[in-house]
């Protein structure tokens, strides 16, 4: 770091010669611009109150700039980032350095044109940045603002708005947005040369409206393999960027309480096992009745499958406990061509089973732990709305499967159902351009309008809801989460984390031996509705049984039972 003197000098003759502003960048924590500063002032007690005063090293900065040449010169012309349009601004507007002797730079832009070489005295020299430098310090000032807004290893990422450009020349469908996107750089390069408040936030609100544009116009673009592959590219770039995290991703913060309610649903919470061992998941809506998936019934009757609970929480499981009645029998489910997936099933007294639930039931009303009651949500959950499932994976401990979200929900309105389709072709593009599969994202778009096909009016208004079909089932209503379960999950209760109301019953999960390479936006896990589940409970014939089976008084009083459980903690919330 050059001595306080010689810094003195180089900024008095930057004063004199009429320079607008001196910038100098910290070269290490131990010397902050504040405190060069001072020294300046102390040397000379010249007014510094109009410059922003930094300090950064030579070396750094060639080095910056000889990476970012490195990243342009390597890009394909039909797919340049940002970094390439950056360039042509800087090819004209560059900032004069000044080289101080320790290795050090100052940066200053100048007021006026002047014969500056004649000023600067010999504790410093004068010359215009090169093009790359120019681009590399001034993205090293916009991310060194107080709010972080910019990391300088994802600009990058960012297309070059030449990208759409060039679709529109040959496609009027890419046209609208490649204006759209024209605003977004012109904002951002504002934000990059005077990182504010003000100019950051015009750039987020232009990133917005692109990525509403986006979502308007792609039922124009998504049969234009040009304007829709020039389209997801940049969406994904700016997807990348630090200060749209939030507008782009899921916030992941929730109350304590929340974490209250997960482990005293957690509870509830049982393991479904056969002569094999642990095959499912399910959730004990009463002393005796349980609701879990019905595919667990696959290939084996109710009548060779036991439950245990684990009501302390702690590993420590009932004995197993028979089944004595199961609704609708078969289980929906249980067969590949049945279009639900779920199963009520009714297991016998128990009195250690039921004096643990009664005290655990105790808790609703007990302080300081005051826990809410059991709530079913027959409201479908929404697009990003964070749920979280209890099971066993593996047959093994019960386990949280927190920070999941729903993607696809069961119902959506056609400007979502745009907006979903916009962004899973976005998303699924970025796979095919990092694995090198050709046409991926066209399969991908086409199963998710598949999955979308069945639409609703009510009210005057057009609804589209999901459904989805795995490992040759028949399509069934289905929202999409990431949950990332294992076997042994199925059954489970997956709970809206904002109400902590049951919401759906896990279905079906991605392949345990999934490679990270190989998720995306198709590869999700499913929950059946809770909403479509109780309307199917409620319209099945209470006396219903399979193989000539008869019911009992005491059978056909517990069904009932059910049904009115259900009615009590329906949407009371």
């Amino acid at each position: 770091m050059p001595d306080a003197a010689k810094i003195h000098d180089a900024a008095k003759a930057v004063e004199k010669a009429g320079i607008a502003k001196l910038k100098i960048y910290p070269l290490d924590p131990g010397y902050p611009a504040t405190l060069t500063g001072s020294l300046l002032q102390t040397q000379g007690a010249f007014d510094l109150s109009a410059f922003d005063v930094v300090f950064t090293d030579t070396a750094r900065l060639k080095a910056e700039a000889d990476r970012i040449a490195e990243i342009v010169r390597s890009e394909p012309a039909e797919s340049h980032s940002v970094l390439f349009d950056l360039q042509k601004k800087y090819q004209a507007n560059r900032t004069y350095k000044l080289t101080i002797p320790d290795n050090s730079i100052v940066f200053a832009t100048l007021a006026a044109e002047s014969s500056n070489a004649r000023i600067f005295q010999s504790s410093a020299s004068a010359s215009l940045l090169e093009v790359n430098e120019a681009v590399a310090s001034a993205l090293d000032q916009a991310s060194r603002t107080p709010v972080k807004w910019l990391d300088t290893k994802s600009v990058p990422f960012m297309a070059s708005y030449g990208v759409l450009g060039a679709a529109a020349k040959t496609s009027k469908a890419a046209a609208p947005l490649a204006k759209s996107y024209e605003n977004v750089f012109n904002q951002f390069s504002k934000a990059v040369e005077t990182p504010t408040d003000q100019r950051i936030g015009q750039f987020v609100e232009s990133a917005g409206k692109f990525k509403a544009d986006f979502a308007a116009l792609w039922p124009t673009i998504k049969d234009d393999p040009v304007a829709r592959n020039a389209a997801a590219a940049t969406y994904n770039g700016l997807a990348r960027q630090r200060v749209l995290k939030a507008q782009y991703g899921v916030l992941t913060n929730f109350p304590p309480l929340s974490y209250e309610q997960v482990f005293y649903f957690s509870r509830h919470v049982v393991t479904l096992k056969d002569g094999s061992g642990p095959i499912c998941s399910g959730m004990a809506l009463t002393k005796q009745w349980i609701i879990t998936a019905g595919h667990c019934f696959r290939g084996r009757s109710w009548t060779d499958v036991k439950v245990v609970f684990d009501l302390e929480g702690l590993g420590l499981g009932s004995l197993p406990l028979s089944i004595i009645d199961q609704w609708p029998e078969p289980a929906p489910g249980s067969n590949p061509q049945d279009d639900i997936d779920f199963a009520f099933i009714r297991v016998e007294d128990d009195e250690g089973q039921g004096k643990l639930y009664d005290e655990l039931e105790g808790l609703v009303k007990s302080k300081p732990y005051s826990a809410e009651p059991l709530c079913i949500k027959t409201v479908p959950v929404g697009y990003k709305q964070p749920v979280f499932a209890v099971g066993f994976p593996m047959g093994q401990s019960k386990t949280v499967h927190d920070y999941a979200y729903v993607w696809f929900p069961f119902k959506v309105s056609e400007s979502l159902y745009n907006q979903l389709g916009a962004e899973t072709y976005a998303e699924a593009y970025k796979m095919e351009v990092a694995l090198r599969r050709p046409t991926y994202a066209d399969s991908v778009r086409k199963n998710f309008e598949a999955a979308y096909s069945k639409t609703v009016t009510e009210g005057g208004q057009v609804s589209r809801l999901y459904f989805a079909a795995a490992f040759q089932t028949a399509m069934r209503p289905s929202f999409g989460i990431d949950t990332d379960t294992f076997a042994g999950d199925s059954g489970s209760p997956v709970f809206d984390r904002s109400t902590r109301c049951l919401v759906g019953i896990f279905s079906s999960g991605q392949r345990d031996t999934l490679a990270a390479s190989e998720t995306s936006w198709r590869e999700h896990e499913v929950a059946i509705p809770i909403s479509e589940i109780i309307a199917r409970i409620r319209s099945t014939d209470k006396n219903q049984t399979f193989g000539g089976r008869a019911l009992d008084d005491d059978l056909r009083a517990g069904r009932e039972e059910l049904l009115k459980r259900l009615t009590a903690v329906t949407n009371v919330r």
